[in-house]
């Protein structure tokens, strides 16, 4: 049975179709431009020290969030005024208190409810610290 000539230019077109390269979207790589590394977590002897004179685990959390808080409004001014290192290093800092604060609550007996308490207490001060993070990420320039 002869093809007719519609049927030949739709399997050419057909054929063409799915042999050429169709771009991915969404993918487009960007040349010679590598991702920033993530900034280095970091606890300092003089915030390490007060930290453990704390004794009560209230205090200690609260004592990180405060020390946190600090070095995370230190970030967002060093950003603001475009010395994006500096910015960067307070962030290593703020996630390094960020840690030892959840390290140090996993140390604990987590069946009491003091501890469940404490982590609550500290996941509810980070959610306020993620607008806060994502502004300094959006007005943080790519390289």
């Amino acid at each position: 049975m002869p093809h007719s000539s519609s049927q030949n230019w739709s399997a050419l077109f057909s054929l063409i179709l799915f042999s050429w390269p169709l771009p991915v979207w969404g993918q487009e790589r960007q040349v010679g431009q590598l991702p920033a590394p993530p900034p280095m977590k970091f606890v300092s002897r003089d915030e390490r020290s007060q930290l453990t004179a704390t004794r009560e685990p209230k205090s200690r959390v609260k004592l990180s969030i405060e020390l946190a808080e600090g070095h995370l409004a230190t970030a967002e001014q060093l950003t603001q005024q475009k010395k994006f290192d500096g910015a960067l290093e307070e962030l290593g800092y703020y996630l390094g208190l960020i840690d030892d604060a959840r390290e140090f609550l996993g140390t604990m007996n987590q069946d009491k409810n003091s501890t469940r308490d404490l982590f609550r207490h500290l996941d509810i001060k980070l959610r306020a610290h993620l607008p806060r993070l994502a502004v300094l990420g959006r007005t943080t320039q790519a390289e």
